[in-house]
């Protein structure tokens, strides 16, 4: 499958929700108004936890992942009317975001808990948050990175060698770029995967493999725990996008 520039507009579709969040212009609120500037968003819990935040890039990584998931769920909400959903429109701070043992992220609407899966995830530029109801699918995942240079030691941590063969045959003549592209591209699939499964990067990262991206379909191997995972939820084909955006790559994971 080939790289595309996309939108977000046309990534999503009627069955999920996604919302991106410049992480630069939370910076600027904070230093412009400190830690109240987002009071408001905020459930007591969240606005706690925030205060105990002391490095600066940490709270503007969790306000931004707080932002992006809470316009997530409310646009969600507004799209879904009629389809089982009593919610037109809330107050952002009746959303509360907590993450479970595993990592991953849940979602209560005024105290209760919400019939929605939601995956978060930030590069150093974004933060971007994916939401669908839980009756369409078992599990989701969205991941962004920026596309930038690896360090050939990645490789040997996050490929195995089939992988490593396919990345090396990519065509670099023209540009190094299209090289690390395809190396973020492989990575971003990964991570997208294991945040629809919640088990995140507590795995082995060589127990997906990506097998072929030729195809209109993206096709993955699945081993040991990350198999075992999958069999557990009881899954069917799990479906892979991916999309350009800017510098980065967005990638989504979900199964029914």
């Amino acid at each position: 499958m080939e790289l595309t520039e996309s939108i977000i507009d046309n990534f999503q579709d009627n069955d999920t929700t996604i919302s991106l969040v410049p992480i630069s212009s939370i910076r600027d609120e904070l230093e412009r108004r400190g830690n109240d500037a987002y009071k408001k968003i905020l459930t007591p819990w969240e606005y706690s936890y925030f205060n105990n935040i002391k490095i600066m890039k940490r709270k503007c990584d969790f306000l931004s992942g707080r932002l992006a998931a809470k316009k997530a769920v409310n646009e969600h909400l507004i799209k879904k009317k009629g389809h089982g959903f009593n919610h037109y429109y809330l107050n952002l701070e009746d959303i509360e975001i907590k993450r479970l043992e595993s990592g991953k992220p849940s979602v209560k609407i005024k105290d209760k808990k919400a019939k929605l899966e939601i995956s978060i995830s930030h590069s150093s530029e974004f933060a971007i948050s994916m939401v669908c109801n839980i009756k369409c699918c078992k599990g989701i995942g969205i991941d962004i990175e920026r596309v930038e240079k690896r360090e050939e030691s990645f490789l040997d941590v996050a490929f195995n060698s089939s992988e490593i063969v396919k990345l090396k045959n990519t065509d670099i003549s023209e540009s190094r770029l299209r090289y690390y592209e395809y190396i973020t591209w492989f990575w971003s699939i990964k991570e997208s995967v294991l945040k629809s499964l919640g088990i995140g990067l507590n795995v082995d990262i060589k127990d997906i493999e990506i097998v072929d991206l030729t195809s209109t379909r993206q096709y993955i191997k699945m081993r040991n725990e990350v198999m075992e995972r999958y069999e557990l939820l009881d899954g069917q084909d799990i479906n892979i996008k991916s999309c350009r955006f800017n510098s980065h790559i967005i990638s989504i994971s979900y199964f029914n």
